[in-house]
């Protein structure tokens, strides 16, 4: 608990600092570096997973996030298209028993950490406001995290899902859902007063979006422990003290980032 506290106590002042700053440059990198480490962290967590997969997989993320994701509407389609065919070609060239598995595993990490966590960027660039709305997705998926921690600690007594995450209880579930939905409505509340942005029905959007993203944030957690429980890991990794890797710091990040976007878009009609 000391170590979290701590890690979370340097990181977060380092995050609001990249993420608020006007160095687009920054930002983008700094994007990309957690991308390719959670990637790099998903591929190594597969017992016998091929080296040369892991490096492809690693190799076109970077393509995408720096050449497709600025122009992602008219590019995606071709560039999904070529990486299948490289997987394809590569596999039959390079023929193993294992190819089969190896192909899998490479396209989903790219879609579960790659393309998952761009939307962060992608919600950073929608409009003038795209830098303020972004924070919905990490105030919505640590506070749910947090509450439904603090929750479940005192109050737990209803498991979840007994095998594949036996310290989460139903009682920490919906007190994760009740935190963030309350923090992101208090977030609205802070758009609305201190920045230029205002929307009809601004709140109501916040206590929905927190609502509904709060269930999606803690499934995005419950994904990643089946994939660890799946591999017979406890963390992905070490890079941050009292967290493990960086996916286990932002799994949950991945599923509420593409919610958020997608929300806003539609609900806002931006």
């Amino acid at each position: 608990m000391k170590q979290r506290i701590i890690s979370s106590v340097i990181g977060l002042p380092i995050l609001i600092g990249i993420l608020v700053s006007k160095n687009s440059i920054l930002l983008n990198v700094t994007l990309l570096i957690i991308i390719m480490i959670g990637l790099n962290e998903f591929y190594k967590s597969f017992k016998n997973f091929n080296a040369n997969y892991s490096m492809i997989g690693i190799g076109f993320s970077f393509l995408y996030y720096v050449f497709v994701l600025p122009n992602l509407s008219s590019n995606l389609g071709l560039f999904i298209i070529l990486f299948s065919i490289f997987l394809v070609f590569y596999s039959v060239f390079f023929y193993s028993k294992q190819n089969a598995k190896n192909i899998s595993i490479t396209f989903i990490g790219f879609f579960y950490i790659t393309f998952m966590f761009s939307f962060v960027r992608q919600i950073i660039s929608m409009n003038a406001y795209g830098s303020i709305f972004v924070w919905f997705v990490f105030i919505i998926a640590w506070s749910a995290d947090t509450f439904a921690y603090a929750v479940g600690k005192t109050f737990g007594k209803n498991k979840l899902t007994p095998e594949l995450s036996p310290n989460k209880s139903i009682e920490g579930f919906v007190g994760g859902v009740i935190g963030a939905t309350l923090m992101a409505f208090l977030y609205g509340i802070i758009i609305l007063n201190f920045s230029e942005f205002h929307a009809n029905n601004f709140l109501y959007f916040s206590l929905i979006m927190g609502v509904i993203g709060a269930v999606i944030s803690q499934c995005g957690d419950l994904v990643a422990s089946l994939i660890k429980r799946f591999n017979g890991i406890k963390d992905f990794g070490n890079i941050i003290p009292g967290h493990g890797g960086i996916l286990d710091r932002f799994d949950s990040i991945l599923l509420a980032a593409p919610f958020v976007y997608y929300f806003i878009k539609i609900m806002l009609k931006i």
